[in-house]
């Protein structure tokens, strides 16, 4: 309850300082395309259970399967993202680099 009315306080605090906390056009072209390579990704995820479902039954096959379906599902959303424009690949080597 709390953290919901700490989001209204926020929210509304937030509102009475203008246009400089609104979400830009580049906010709303980004999580759509976040949220296109999401979906991509569970298409691929769900092509790969599909390709590999017998490999998910045999005993020495399920961690390799497990692996495979991981980096499928990295590999794919990740350049889905950059094809869309969710993911700037310059943006975030510049986080990654100011965190260091």
């Amino acid at each position: 309850l709390a953290s919901w009315a700490m989001t209204g306080a926020l929210w509304i605090g937030a509102a009475r300082m203008g246009d400089s906390t609104r979400f830009d056009s580049r906010f709303w072209r980004r999580l759509i395309g976040i949220f296109l390579a999401s979906l991509i990704m569970g298409a691929a995820l769900w092509g790969g259970v599909v390709v590999m479902g017998p490999m998910f039954g045999t005993p020495g096959l399920k961690i390799l399967a497990l692996v495979i379906e991981i980096a499928l599902g990295v590999v794919v959303y990740f350049l889905a993202g950059q094809l869309l424009g969710a993911v700037n690949f310059r943006d975030l080597k510049k986080m990654l680099k100011r965190s260091a």
